[in-house]
């Protein structure tokens, strides 16, 4: 997906459940991967979720190194896409 310095975007939706298969996939296979999530809209405790779709609350994203991109990718196309 996306190259940043040393890292490969292998990962950016709103997923949980695909979320968490990647990094099972990931860590069966021995691949080192870092993640990130972000809380997407207005804060839950500051004025409610009325409205909002709440699962599209949290934004999630899983990173691995540049040089296991290949590995990651091909893994991904045969188990879960």
């Amino acid at each position: 997906m996306i190259a940043f310095w040393n890292r490969y975007e292998v990962y950016a939706g709103f997923d949980m459940n695909r979320f968490n298969q990647i990094l099972d996939l990931l860590a069966a296979e021995r691949v080192k991967y870092k993640f990130q999530t972000v809380r997407v809209g207005q804060s839950a405790r500051s004025r409610g979720t009325t409205g909002m779709n709440l699962d599209h609350s949290v934004q999630y994203y899983i990173y691995v190194h540049k040089r296991d991109e290949e590995v990651a990718d091909r893994l991904i196309s045969q188990h879960l896409r």
